[in-house]
């Protein structure tokens, strides 16, 4: 028995589990043991941090070379890889900062299109891109209207017999007799709409005419207005050489017919 109290518990301990323990190589089993396991963990870290580094080279190479997975994302989108390996520790998430859509690419939504283009032409502007209606492609005819008190109206129409072709406004017309003397000339009504009118082949327009049978200043004092009126002479809109109709609807008084601007017959 020694005076120290440690060395009276190893004797105890000994006693109580027999000699022979711990065996021999005991510690430096616990050692190598010990050791694998620092070991193992040294090799689970650094596999992590391989496989966040060669997702990082990934995202790398896929915003490099316009991979599919950032398409759509706009500029300045946080996307997080994780660097899990199957069967390793799963490490901390990789953040890439995605840059903004150079101008060669647009996202959804981007206002950097190219404007749609317009909206189909209206009536008018397909017309305007007609050639314009000719003499020689018209033919003319007129209609006797239903009469006033003093009042008379006829409906004068021009119809096409060749290609398609545009007409507006009023043209020309005089009254003459048999001579060539003019006995009335045309008073143009602009209180009427003068539409720019695309005739297809057969198509027509038609024009209102009107004029007064009363006699007033001007007109012969003994006999009828007009005496011996026997050819209305009509040119087209925009045209010089006019077409001639015979008249046969009675006299016309004030030396006027009064014309609204050709418009499509219904």
């Amino acid at each position: 028995m020694t005076d120290d109290p440690n060395d009276d518990l190893s004797a105890r301990l000994q006693r109580v589990r027999g000699d022979g323990w711990p065996p021999a190589g005991a510690g430096a089993a616990l050692r190598t043991r010990g050791d694998s396991r620092r070991r193992r963990r040294a090799a689970y870290a650094g596999g992590g941090l391989v496989v966040a580094a060669a997702a990082a080279v990934g995202l790398t190479a896929a915003l490099g070379d316009g991979g599919s997975s950032t398409s759509g994302l706009p500029g300045g989108t946080l996307v997080t890889t994780s660097a899990q390996a199957s069967g390793t520790p799963t490490s901390s998430g990789t953040i890439a900062v995605l840059p903004p859509p150079t101008s060669a690419g647009t996202t959804a939504g981007s206002s950097s299109s190219s404007p749609s283009p317009s909206s189909s032409g209206s009536a008018s502007s397909t017309a305007a891109s007609t050639p314009r209606c000719v003499t020689t492609q018209l033919s003319a005819s007129i209609t006797r209207g239903d009469p006033g008190a003093g009042q008379r109206y006829a409906f004068l129409e021009l119809t096409n017999t060749g290609a398609a072709c545009r007409i507006q406004g009023f043209g020309g017309v005089e009254l003459r007799d048999a001579a060539g003397t003019v006995l009335a000339e045309q008073s143009r009504d602009r209180s009427a709409p003068s539409p720019l009118t695309e005739l297809a082949p057969g198509a027509a327009v038609s024009s209102r005419l009107h004029w007064g049978v009363v006699p007033g200043t001007g007109d012969p004092q003994n006999g009828a207005c007009s005496p011996g009126a026997s050819v209305l002479v009509v040119t087209p809109p925009d045209e010089t050489h006019p077409l001639q109709l015979a008249w046969t609807l009675g006299p016309v008084c004030g030396m006027r017919i009064d014309q609204q601007p050709y418009v499509p017959v219904q």
